[in-house]
């Protein structure tokens, strides 16, 4: 069947019905599975959650694809996500679009990528303010088609894994030690909270920002930037989704913030933690207060949380510090993954010539 066999459907799912929800569910558990067979899937009525509480800060445009003659067989989905007013970097990144493509493996190369992917640029074109286009993705067929249409690779990453019966415990030992005995030449403190501190929390989200933009960022265009408000939304949003986000930080004996590490715990994926943002501020490296973080942190996860069975992560292959220290926690790649950029203008141009080829 050609693409003019398939129609592209917008989906809303806050005016869908269940049954186009259903769909919605049955291709992205599709793209999960291949993604990783082995992970559980969340249970949808979680999922949902999500899905039905968009935040007030991004739009998320979507479309589903089915045969013509079959509209209860889903086969193919997109979408574009762009930042909206309000957003705390709106203004840096208001050009920037991330979109997503899935086409259901037996009908690859047949054409559907491309024509949901000019629904995209027709979506990107109607807002009239975006230039550039990420998309990221860790399935070959991705790779493929991205640089089919002359996508540049902006940063090559890679999920990590630490799994909890690997873990080398005496190191953790060893580094908490040390970060305990520096703690206590130097005055150094460590806190934790779930909620930041409203008395420490503009310094926190400066430092949380400038952590962020202090990682290989390779090619991409889009600029970090959190505040004291978006925090405090994102903090609610997640806690009503039963998300837990878990901070620890180390201060100065001035009190100054140095150091920070997070992990989130959804409690409907109860055999993982997603470990977050870890960083040193550049005038305060080289003590070892990393290390400690990374290692309480460990020691606290293993307490709390017996079920566990590993620690996933996101770094680039360019962040060496941080690489070496989780290589030395046990951490090992699980799945690479590539984030492209393109540009609008000329992929319009490019998908118009192809379609006339």
């Amino acid at each position: 069947m050609s693409p003019e066999n398939y129609s592209i459907e917008v989906f809303n799912p806050l005016e869908a019905s269940d049954e186009v929800i259903k769909h919605f569910f049955d291709i992205i558990e599709e793209w999960n599975i291949e993604e990783d067979p082995d992970e559980p899937l969340i249970p949808r009525e979680s999922y949902k959650k999500f899905l039905l509480d968009p935040h007030p800060h991004s739009q998320n445009y979507r479309w589903l694809v089915y045969p013509k003659e079959e509209t209860n067989k889903i086969v193919g989905y997109g979408n574009l996500i762009v930042n909206l007013e309000g957003h705390p970097n709106y203004e840096e990144n208001k050009h920037i679009g991330f979109f997503s493509i899935y086409v259901t493996r037996n009908l690859r190369r047949k054409g559907l990528g491309s024509k949901i992917l000019r629904v995209i640029i027709s979506k990107a074109k109607e807002l009239n303010r975006l230039s550039t286009f990420h998309c990221g993705t860790s399935i070959e067929s991705g790779y493929e088609f991205l640089s089919y249409y002359k996508g540049t690779i902006s940063i090559e990453s890679a999920e990590n894994r630490l799994y909890i019966s690997e873990v080398k415990w005496e190191l953790m030992k060893t580094w908490k030690k040390a970060g305990l005995e520096k703690a206590k030449e130097k005055g150094i403190t460590m806190e934790d909270f779930f909620e930041c501190p409203e008395e420490i929390i503009g310094e926190y989200m400066h430092i949380y920002t400038e952590t962020m933009k202090q990682q290989p960022l390779g090619e991409l265009e889009w600029k970090p930037k959190h505040t004291p408000e978006s925090r405090r939304l994102d903090e609610k949003r997640l806690a009503d989704k039963g998300l837990e986000w878990y901070t620890m930080i180390t201060k100065e004996n001035d009190k100054a913030i140095s150091g920070l590490t997070e992990y989130f715990y959804y409690e409907d994926t109860p055999h993982r933690i997603e470990q977050g943002l870890t960083g040193v501020k550049e005038e305060y490296r080289g003590r070892g207060l990393g290390k400690w973080l990374k290692a309480e942190m460990l020691f606290r996860i293993k307490e709390r949380f017996p079920d566990v069975k590993f620690i996933s992560t996101g770094n680039s292959t360019e962040n060496a510090p941080m690489l070496s220290i989780n290589e030395r926690m046990g951490f090992k790649e699980f799945r690479p993954s590539k984030l492209y950029k393109l540009k609008l203008e000329e992929l319009d141009k490019l998908v118009l010539s192809k379609k006339k080829n």
